[in-house]
């Protein structure tokens, strides 16, 4: 409370009077004249522009204070402080005046970029224009001015301290990203100030998929406000990007839209600069730049900010920069497009949502999952339980041909968020796959959505034989039932292959859906995001052992899917061989136990392997598991086991007459299992 009152006293005395002076225009065809810091002095007056209302650009007031240093000779910042009408609606420097252009004679200083919050907000940093123009020649493999965080003082005077209105100022701090939370403090002379960076304006969205949003971005510190979607509709002319002028960084547009204002602070032909400040500091960048349309400036105790609307998407940002952004004007970003359908076969209805995403690697999977949510959520209008079914689309750059999926999911608490799973680990392996590089084009995701519960367990599983011979084909009845429903039997042809040794092999029949590698990826419900650590859908690896991008496809395209009945196991494992009898000794009764109970343990680690998909290797010739798949009309849960002999010999023995009509052999038995008669 002792700092927060100090703050509230931290204001000028006495009137400060500003004389008006001219600003040179700037164009594509007249240079920029940047003022030279060396000559700038306590008391110099300017002008700056901005806008506080539509698209007007207006000017307000500047008086210089004084030249910061900071202590890794990143550059020097100048502290202003404003003045003017413009200024006084607004209520002092607001977050989306960064990149706001101060002239002082007619040339250019630099845009404003920092401020002060819970104090006099007519005070401010000035980011000089001399490391803003270098943006303009960055390429993505050059290294830019940095975040000016850390500690800055005077940059003629040492550690003097001055009293900046009434208040003695030795030095002030800047902080960023999560370290700006904690920024209204003063202690000693030194004043802490944060970058006059607007919210993130996120139109469209729902509180829950905005919330997601936020935590996905959190490590940059930027905080996310409601606002209203696009501004296109106001069809405002001759609108363009030009100093003073409002500017959207713009992540997605569409029926969502996310977006961060700011202000051009130069143009140089077809190339603009802005902001003065990093916007998510990511280097080089590929986000869609805009005109944007300011309904209001909200004067908060906080810091003022303006509230806003992309209009219309004229030019790319290719630079993120400590110094600010930079791009181009029309030169328009790589985007993916984006369509979610969905129908609430309850309701009758179908909605849909159209949005295009910026192509930045580090931010897609983030930006998709939380589109994506609000397209299934607007879709059924609730937050629930029920039963998906959703078919998505994949085309882009890199890819033999489009990648397709048409799965089931079942979810007790929250369908919409359950359904996204796949989806997204499909979108993560493509994303950051080791072997070469993807760029998305589209998503198409249709979805049909009901609140019944449409799932079944797998009851039990028979084999219609006991033992069977190698290249046999057995059929095994799988019992399951539906969730309040009649029991119904299903026929899956279990193949033996050719080469099967004798032994016995043991086999899993389970639901298709718990082979999933990334059963812990559960979007929007993980326990520990609830605790406020997000999940990263970033950083976590690939679920595949594929050595090459041809096999990570078909590893993609022939994955299990929920309504499916799976049954597998592994022909060659010597544990199951069976040794002659008559090679055989007596083994005590405990000794039997503990040996089924450490095969029983053996087959749950090879099983868990394979649903894993780490490719462990069955034996020297790495056998890879049979595995056979029936499809259904339910999400299939639960798991079943069953065990089947594998004889000597093909099956084929020759048959015998006893000359009495009778055909006896060896595979009478095997014969009758299979449901054949002996001939007559």
């Amino acid at each position: 409370m002792l700092a927060l009152a100090l703050l509230v006293l931290f204001t000028f005395s006495g009137k400060q009077g500003f004389a008006a002076a001219a600003s040179r225009e700037q164009s594509s065809g007249q240079p920029v004249v940047p003022f030279a810091l060396e000559e700038l002095r306590p008391g110099m007056k300017g002008i700056g522009k901005t806008v506080a209302k539509g698209t007007a650009i207006e000017e307000f007031h500047v008086e210089v204070l004084g030249v910061l240093h900071g202590e890794q000779n990143v550059s020097q910042l100048i502290l202003v402080q404003v003045s003017g009408d413009v200024i006084e609606r607004m209520g002092g420097i607001a977050s989306g005046m960064s990149g706001s252009p101060v002239y002082i004679d007619g040339k250019l200083l630099g845009a404003i970029s920092y401020t002060f919050s819970l104090t006099d907000h007519r005070l401010g940093l000035v980011t000089p224009i001399e490391p803003m123009l270098e943006i303009m020649d960055y390429d993505k493999k050059q290294t830019a001015w940095q975040p000016p965080v850390g500690r800055w003082t005077w940059a003629d005077g040492g550690g003097e301290r001055r009293l900046v209105g009434d208040y003695p100022v030795e030095e002030i701090h800047i902080a960023w990203g999560n370290n700006a939370q904690d920024l209204v403090s003063y202690d000693g002379g030194r004043l802490s100030i944060t970058p006059a960076a607007a919210p993130l304006l996120v139109g469209g969205m729902g509180p829950r998929a905005r919330k997601e949003l936020a935590d996905s971005l959190q490590a940059f510190g930027i905080e996310t406000v409601a606002a209203a979607g696009s501004a296109g509709a106001l069809a405002v002319e001759n609108v363009r990007l030009e100093p003073g002028s409002a500017l959207a960084v713009q992540l997605v547009t569409g029926d969502v839209q996310v977006t961060s204002l700011g202000t051009v602070t130069y143009v140089d032909g077809n190339q603009f600069v802005g902001f003065g400040h990093p916007f998510l500091n990511r280097g080089g960048v590929n986000l869609m730049a805009g005109t944007a349309y300011i309904y209001t400036t909200v004067n908060s105790l906080s810091m003022p900010f303006k509230l806003g609307a992309p209009m219309e998407t004229v030019g790319t940002v290719t630079q993120d920069r400590g110094a600010g952004v930079g791009g181009y004007v029309g030169k328009l970003p790589d985007t993916m497009d984006l369509l979610v359908k969905v129908t609430d076969r309850n309701l009758g209805t179908t909605k849909e949502l159209q949005a295009e995403i910026a192509n930045e690697p580090g931010l897609l999977l983030s930006l998709v999952s939380t589109a994506a949510l609000q397209g299934l959520d607007q879709g059924i209008d609730r937050i629930g339980p029920g039963t998906s079914r959703i078919i998505f689309k994949i085309t882009g750059d890199g890819l033999s041909g489009p990648i397709v999926r048409d799965n089931m999911f079942y979810n007790s608490l929250d369908v919409s968020a359950v359904s996204l799973a796949e989806l997204l680990e499909t979108l993560q392996l493509l994303v950051n796959n080791e072997f070469q590089e993807v760029k998305l084009d589209s998503l198409e995701i249709t979805a049909q959505v009901e609140q019944e519960r449409r799932t079944a367990v797998i009851e039990k599983a028979t084999p219609t034989v006991s033992e069977a011979h190698a290249g046999d084909l057995v059929d095994v009845e799988v019992v399951i039932r539906p969730y309040r429903g009649q029991r119904e039997t299903k026929i899956l042809r279990l193949p033996i292959p050719e080469t099967a040794q004798p032994g016995a092999i043991h086999v899993t029949v389970r639901g298709g859906g718990l082979g999933y590698p990334y059963s812990e990826l559960v979007p929007f419900h993980d326990d520990a995001k609830e605790e406020g650590d997000p999940l990263d859908f970033e950083s976590v690896g690939p679920p595949s052992n594929a050595d090459s991008f041809e096999k990570l496809l078909e590893t993609i395209l022939k994955r299990e899917k929920n309504h499916e009945i799976v049954m597998e196991y592994i022909p060659y494992y010597d544990t199951y061989v069976l040794p002659p009898a008559e090679e055989s000794e007596p083994v005590a009764e405990t000794e039997a136990e503990d040996a089924e109970s450490a095969s029983a343990e053996d087959e749950a680690d090879r099983i868990g392997s394979i649903r894993s998909g780490t490719g462990v290797s069955w034996s020297q010739d790495e056998t890879e598991p049979v595995r056979v798949t029936l499809p259904t009309r339910y999400v299939i849960e639960g798991q079943t086991t069953f065990e089947i002999a594998i004889a000597a010999g093909d099956g084929t023995e020759e048959l015998v007459d006893d000359g009495e009509g009778e055909i006896e052999g060896e595979n009478d038995e095997h014969r009758f299992r299979q449901g054949l008669h002996p001939v007559e």
